[in-house]
């Protein structure tokens, strides 16, 4: 995608109604929808991994046996404690796959979802010798949905991208055409920016009890890539709930370093939405949005789908735009990843454990764009959650996870940038029963990238 300035279509935008208006739309009024392949593809993903943990891993959850299957089939579900990275990260990417795999074969939306549930319910029942697990259930199939139905829409914005790329992007819709049957449905809608940065920054960390002088930290000289997409106007495009993510965002940053590294994807996508601001030179749209998010580090991890109200501003005037964008609502599922038991001294103990809750989150960005000056942006995410009793959780404890960055690019030609950006991430976990622990991750970046601007 860095390669090409001419890398995505120029298919024009479906014009969006003004707020009120009713818009119909119809995604597969020429192709319909090819049920039981769409099965069949999601089932063959989970056959072909099983076989790969199986056979070549030879890992120990694979050995599935009849009594492991009646096991879970008659047993109740477990709130796992697998590695932070499996769950936050592995299970969504699985549940890409068979969300794919029915929006390949013109299912809508919703029926992707139910796919990506059902994939995932096989595989736990049937594809693990472990008990089945609730937070892989609900990670595969909420994350499947918004991964799955974002690069679904970015495979058919990257038509001049050379084809093997294309396959990682979303390998059903790069497969099912060469198959027989109708050919998959594309999706109305382009991408409307892209940013492709990297360079060089440092990362420091720093997990300590507030209570005792027990802590633990790292520096590290590092470097970064750094992916900012934005599909459709955010300002303006009208999204029925028969088509959603027909505006989505999705940052994607991962800092390398040793002892320091980070990985943070930020994800949301208006499943409905209506433009409520409509002047020439102000522009507003307001609606309700899905949201997963994950952020992977060497201290501080944390992953979880929200269901916020969003509203998102814009003010044109001679000389700049200002921009305000506002998420707020129920973190439908989180996790956090911590250790146990506490430091009783300096000494940690490198055991992880997984926590799991639900409760409230708070997103909001405020940036000053196209002035001569360069664009600054300042970010803020913040997530509350009562933990689940589970594993080493407690009723009544508590985490809060805050991540708040600075970011500032400056154009030097019409698709090159210099960028600069300062995050901090912190993660609060409050116990009943044990000492409370506190975890710091501060990320400075300095780059250059490509730009794709359609604004």
């Amino acid at each position: 995608m860095i390669a090409s300035p001419t890398v995505f279509s120029e298919d024009s935008q479906e014009e969006s109604p003004a707020a009120g208006e009713t818009a119909v739309f119809s995604e597969d009024a020429l192709n319909g929808r090819n049920i039981i392949l769409g099965f069949v593809e999601s089932q063959l993903t989970n056959g072909l991994l099983f076989v790969v943990n199986r056979f070549i891993a030879q890992t120990e959850f694979s050995g599935v046996t009849l009594d492991s299957i009646k096991t879970n089939l008659t047993s109740p579900w477990q709130w796992d404690q697998s590695l932070f990275r499996t769950n936050q990260l592995g299970h969504p990417y699985q549940g890409v796959f068979y969300y794919q795999a029915g929006r390949a074969n013109n299912w809508n939306f919703y029926e992707s979802a139910v796919n990506a549930a059902l994939g995932s319910v096989v595989w736990e029942v049937f594809c693990e010798r472990s008990r089945s697990s609730i937070n892989d259930l609900i990670i595969t199939t909420t994350g499947g949905v918004v991964f799955g139905e974002a690069l679904h829409r970015l495979y058919y914005s990257a038509e001049k991208v050379p084809a093997p790329l294309r396959f990682f992007i979303s390998p059903f819709d790069f497969l099912n055409p060469y198959l027989p049957g109708e050919r998959t449905n594309k999706p109305s809608g382009e991408l409307w920016a892209l940013d492709a940065t990297a360079g060089i920054g440092f990362g420091q960390t720093d997990r300590n009890n507030p209570d005792t002088k027990g802590s633990r930290g790292g520096f590290s000289v590092t470097g970064f890539l750094a992916l900012d997409m934005v599909y459709n106007d955010p300002f303006t495009t009208y999204v029925p709930f028969s088509d959603p993510f027909r505006h989505f965002e999705m940052t994607i940053a991962a800092d390398i370093g040793y002892p320091v590294y980070q990985l943070s994807i930020f994800t949301e996508g208006f499943l409905f939405a209506v433009p409520v601001i409509t002047g020439e030179r102000s522009k507003g749209n307001a609606g309700l949005s899905l949201h997963y998010d994950c952020v992977l580090g060497d201290t501080v991890s944390f992953g979880g789908t929200s269901l916020d109200f969003g509203f998102k501003f814009r003010q044109i005037t001679n000389v700049l735009n200002f921009d305000l964008k506002l998420h707020a609502g129920w973190l439908m599922f989180a996790s956090a990843n911590t250790y146990y038991p506490e430091p009783a001294s300096d000494n940690w103990s490198d055991e992880q454990i997984q926590l799991y809750g639900t409760g409230a989150n708070v997103k909001f960005s405020v940036g000053i764009t196209e002035s001569r000056a360069g664009n600054f942006l300042l970010i803020s995410s913040l997530y509350f959650m009562p933990l689940i009793p589970a594993g080493h959780s407690d009723s009544g404890d508590l985490l809060f996870f805050w991540q708040a960055g600075f970011y500032y690019d400056l154009s030097i030609t019409e698709n090159i940038i210099l960028t600069f950006a300062n995050v901090h991430s912190f993660s609060y976990e409050v116990f009943a029963s044990r000492k409370d622990i506190l975890e710091r991750s501060s990320v400075i970046r300095l780059g250059v990238g490509y730009r794709l601007d359609k604004k």
